[in-house]
């Protein structure tokens, strides 16, 4: 039997599919800026994940990054938290998409980019 904190935790997350090759998409905006460059990030999913610079996606809620989920690409918006940047490189580590980082998910771009012309892989 599972107590009640085991099955909150669980509902807070949900199983997403990455794909074999996954590849994380940084916005090259200047409201960006602070995500592109946070070295910290980069570190945690080297090897992981390709990197690639995307121009800007015109989201415009703070640090904007783009992960393939289920076959298509989901834009991440407000990434400025170290709690939300942690919560993506688990994402990215187990498959697991938790409930908050799920609340930054943007309609406005989602499936797509704003130039299908990636700016420079990693």
């Amino acid at each position: 039997m599972i107590t009640r904190s085991q099955a909150e935790a669980v509902a807070r997350k949900r199983k997403v599919d990455l794909g074999a090759n996954p590849t994380l998409y940084f916005c090259s905006g200047s409201d960006c800026q602070n995500l592109k460059s946070d070295r910290a990030l980069r570190e945690a999913l080297d090897g992981r994940v390709e990197v690639c610079d995307v121009r800007c996606q015109k989201i415009c809620k703070g640090p904007v990054v783009g992960l393939e989920i289920d076959g298509r690409i989901e834009w991440f918006y407000k990434m400025k938290s170290k709690s939300m940047r942690k919560r993506l490189v688990a994402l990215v580590k187990s498959g697991e998409l938790h409930s908050s980082l799920a609340s930054r998910l943007s309609s406005k771009r989602s499936g797509r980019f704003r130039s299908d012309t990636a700016m420079a892989a990693k």
